[in-house]
């Protein structure tokens, strides 16, 4: 089962509680980065993680046209691509990073993509993978729900462990820096229905920072790589 992402993104209505962490934890990480760093986000949605690296040069990447029109606001550099055959030479970016992407592929697919991202990453650079946590049980609930009632709209989804995370980097030049997580508390809105206004859902941000372990629980497992 394909989705088809400019339906996903032309539905898109709502600043989603992950979306809020997701972009707290760029901004915080777009601070460690020297102001020359050259990034790139491969599937990059909206374009909102984007305007976090405001210090930066910054590429987005999405194969969806949809995707494009709303990153317009964020990014003047655009790039509608296969995330296969990246239009990129060897060693270009000092970061690339992607969150809600991987996990659409299996494994081994997503193995390709991985050695792809790579390949134009710089020696030095850094690479954030971000998917779906096996341990979430909100997030298998509510996935489990979307397709008994036929209202799932984004295809093959795989979720990650961080034991899967590892296998997904086997045989590169990677080292591991870290893992976390993001969204551990049950959420408030997603893309499409909101229960609490944005300025409320911003105080459970902070709130977050402090819960510890998240990778183990929480919506989304991340890993934070560097290219030998």
């Amino acid at each position: 089962m394909d989705a088809n992402w400019d339906d996903v993104w032309k539905k898109k209505n709502v600043v989603s509680d992950y979306s809020l962490k997701l972009y707290d934890f760029l901004r915080d990480y777009s601070k460690k980065l020297n102001k020359n760093s050259k990034v790139l986000e491969i599937g990059c949605g909206c374009g909102d993680g984007l305007k976090q690296f405001r210090d930066n040069f910054v590429v987005g990447l999405d194969i969806s046209e949809e995707s494009l029109k709303l990153s317009k606001k964020n990014c003047n550099n655009l790039i509608n691509a296969d995330l296969f055959k990246l239009p990129f030479k060897k060693n270009s970016f000092d970061l690339v990073y992607s969150s809600g992407l991987l996990e659409h592929f299996k494994i081994n697919k997503a193995k390709e993509a991985i050695f792809e991202i790579i390949r134009i990453t710089k020696k030095g650079g850094e690479i954030i993978i971000i998917v779906p946590n096996s341990y979430c049980f909100w997030y298998r609930l509510f996935k489990k729900s979307m397709l008994f009632s036929g209202k799932w709209d984004f295809g093959y989804e795989e979720d990650y462990t961080i034991k899967k995370l590892k296998k997904l980097i086997e045989g590169s030049d990677l080292k591991i820096k870290g893992f976390f997580g993001l969204q551990a508390l049950l959420p408030f809105a997603t893309n499409n229905y909101e229960a609490l206004p944005v300025s409320f859902r911003k105080i459970f941000i902070d709130i977050e920072k402090i819960i510890p372990l998240k990778q183990y629980y929480a919506y989304a497992l991340g890993v934070i790589l560097t290219k030998r």
